[in-house]
């Protein structure tokens, strides 16, 4: 009798755990882009520390390479003027600087622009950065606004868009997306090449939930991506490893969500055509919030 009560109770709880998997509610991810007459509230940080130096021909250590890492963050209040729709980057924009921050070895930077309004209108080929009121922004202060927008990346890969799942996934299940396509969207403009046939992505629905009458998930992306070519070295190892778990409105009616993301690329190489090596190991991490204004 107790045989036959632990075998029915052992078959409860398969049943328990298999059963609601197969019948579980599915979502199909949709991430929004603040659209034309839009306003959204904007917080980014990043750190990134360099640490890398030159080896003998035997590998042993010679001397430190300078840190070329950097510290930023940015709080904005943005308003989309014009944008086309589908389009990946707007044409008009307005931006409340609240805080622009940049720091090189420690020594903080505030850029020009905090504590006022920016003008991003893109012109011809270009964009142009105007503080309201005053002068354009250039040279070295427009370095990360000329790093976001750019008519080059309306011609590159939406990575974005390529990570989404392709069909309806349920909490739980994970997704993998094609390491090729990915190689290919690999930027190309340091010398890197990739081996794409050892690229591997996947993402995973962790949690979905209900916000402000809104759907709501949580995602994590895994990446790895095996680096075999970089300009002027020859690589005997190379890799790149990120994470990132988002925090977002998944049904597409709101921008909203928190997206916090940590990389990783570490490789040894000698230096072409020298006796001497280099031996690297980049770190980041960054966090990206998006609200809606009131």
């Amino acid at each position: 009798m107790r045989t036959r009560t632990t075998a029915g109770l052992t078959l409860a709880i398969l049943l328990a755990v298999t059963l609601p998997a197969q019948g579980q509610e599915k979502y199909t991810i949709k991430i929004k882009k603040p659209a034309a007459g839009e306003t959204v509230l904007v917080e980014k940080t990043n750190t990134e520390k360099n640490n890398s130096y030159l080896t003998d021909k035997d590998g042993k250590k010679l001397m430190d390479l300078p840190d070329q890492g950097k510290e930023t963050k940015f709080v904005y209040k943005e308003t989309i003027l014009e944008k086309a729709p589908g389009a990946r980057l707007a044409t008009r924009v307005k931006r409340q600087y609240e805080v622009a921050v940049e720091a090189r070895k420690g020594a903080p930077t505030t850029l020009p622009y905090q504590g006022k309004t920016v003008l991003i209108e893109r012109k011809g080929d270009q964009y142009r950065f105007q503080i309201e009121g005053g002068g354009e922004i250039t040279g070295p202060d427009a370095k990360a606004l000329e790093e976001e927008f750019s008519p080059k990346k309306e011609k590159e890969p939406d990575f974005e868009k390529l990570l989404l799942p392709t069909k309806a996934v349920a909490v739980g299940e994970t997704w993998t997306v094609d390491g090729a396509t990915i190689a290919k969207a690999f930027p190309t403009d340091a010398g890197l090449g990739v081996d794409e046939t050892k690229v591997k992505v996947s993402g995973k629905l962790v949690k979905a939930y209900k916000k402000d009458g809104r759907q709501f998930g949580v995602l994590k992306y895994e990446v790895f991506i095996p680096i075999n070519k970089a300009k002027g070295l020859d690589i005997e190892s190379a890799k790149m490893v990120a994470q990132a778990d988002l925090d977002v409105c998944i049904d597409g009616s709101s921008a909203a969500g928190t997206m916090n993301g940590r990389m990783s690329m570490d490789f040894r190489a000698r230096i072409s055509g020298q006796d001497s090596g280099i031996v690297a190991s980049v770190n980041g991490v960054s966090r990206d919030t998006t609200r809606e204004a009131k």
